[in-house]
């Protein structure tokens, strides 16, 4: 009997047929993963491997920042409650001294001391929330390395500790100030 007579299909013919069925088979397996490859590559995809530890040290690094966003927004809302305090105790001191009669002049220097306090809080919160804007602005543009962001960082705190400490500023805002400024300037590039 040969191989393509009726009934030969269990011989080496059939083997034959088979293997070259399996070989094209393969064939069109590998041209469909060719075209996907090449198609990718036109329209600029490529796969990516990304390790655990990659993933996880970002999930990290994300939950640093989250928790150092809260710290700063809480510090934040803290300076804007001292503000409103503040300028409702502003409010009030300047109300009183209208009403006040101009021999009174102990009361008035009394507010007008008062004042002054709570205009240089009302400045220094307005320069700690600059400041922690742009240290979280900085945190979240990946600059927490940086030592601009270092040295900000370490002046917001010690003029908070300060501030708290002995109700007084750290330093002149002249001298202080420019130094401020470029810090954060240099955050902003």
């Amino acid at each position: 009997m040969y191989d393509d007579e009726k009934g030969a299909s269990s011989g080496l013919g059939g083997l034959a047929w088979y293997q070259l069925g399996r070989w094209s088979a393969e064939g069109e397996h590998f041209d469909r993963e060719l075209a996907e490859t090449r198609r990718n590559q036109r329209e600029g995809r490529s796969p990516v491997v990304v390790d655990q530890s990659d993933l996880d040290a970002l999930a990290a690094n994300r939950d640093d920042l989250h928790r150092a966003a809260h710290h700063y927004y809480h510090e934040l809302q803290l300076a804007n409650q001292e503000i409103v305090k503040a300028n409702s105790h502003i409010t009030q001191l300047s109300r009183h001294i209208e009403t006040q009669d101009s021999t009174n002049t102990r009361i008035r220097e009394s507010a007008a001391r008062e004042n002054t306090r709570r205009l240089e809080a009302i400045d220094f919160y307005g320069g700690v929330d600059d400041c922690l804007r742009a240290l979280l602005k900085a945190a979240e543009d990946g600059k927490t390395h940086y030592p601009e962001y270092q040295e900000l960082k370490t002046i917001v705190q010690q003029m908070r500790d300060t501030w708290f400490r002995e109700k007084a500023v750290i330093d002149t805002p002249d001298r202080l100030g420019p130094r401020i400024v470029a810090l954060m300037r240099a955050l902003e590039q």
